[in-house]
């Protein structure tokens, strides 16, 4: 909760900036409608409050949108592992990349 009471909390919502989380939300969440037009102000260039961004982000959590990210993330990772397998087979290990992957 500490990152929440930060001056750049969730500023990608104020900046009108798409993520990947905002999008799943946008398409499954029962207040989509209402995050839509919380982000329809983006062109007026008002910030939006703390308790706003809160709200977004909740809404987020309850539409499975930061589980939706964690499962892409370790989808992509688990591809990128494959890929490098198959490269390192075909020529030598990349102990290198195995290293950055593997962190």
């Amino acid at each position: 909760m500490q990152y929440m009471t930060t001056k750049c909390f969730c500023d990608y919502l104020s900046e009108g900036k798409l993520s990947i989380i905002l999008i799943h939300a946008l398409q499954n969440s029962i207040a989509a409608d209402r995050i839509k037009g919380l982000m329809s102000h983006r062109g007026s260039r008002i910030e939006l409050s703390d308790e706003l961004k809160s709200y977004i982000l909740s809404e987020m959590m309850a539409a499975g949108s930061l589980d939706f990210k964690r499962g892409a993330a370790l989808q992509l990772h688990e591809a990128m592992l494959k890929t490098s397998g198959e490269l390192e087979n075909m020529m030598r290990e990349n102990k290198l990349l195995r290293h950055v992957l593997d962190a």
